[in-house]
């Protein structure tokens, strides 16, 4: 899937609906006093202007294609990858059974 973001066009369609989300996620978490309330002043506190989401939003929508590849490819590389490996139950257990007896 990183690749295929790195590298597959992407429909305008794709990127208005994360402008769309971010978006409702902003009007959705301002619709009480508290929440604008609690909204701005961690704007003020994390970013240094209270206006930030605004201007994010302005910024987003200028977001293409090509902005999305460039980074893409410059943060998602084998360099920066952390892998993991999740073993069964049973392996896990005679694992750390045979640590122990050591």
């Amino acid at each position: 899937e990183l690749d295929k973001l790195k590298n597959d066009p992407i429909p305008e369609k794709e990127l208005q609906k994360v402008r769309n989300q971010l978006e409702a996620q902003l009007i959705s978490s301002m619709e009480s006093n508290e929440g604008m309330a609690h909204g701005l002043a961690y704007y003020e506190i994390a970013a240094g202007d209270w206006q930030y989401p605004w201007k994010l939003k302005e910024r987003l929508g200028k977001v293409t294609e090509t902005d999305v590849h460039r980074v893409a490819a410059a943060t998602f590389t084998a360099d920066n990858r952390t892998v993991a490996t999740l073993l069964p139950p049973e392996e896990e257990s005679s694992k750390l059974k045979t640590k122990n007896l050591k």
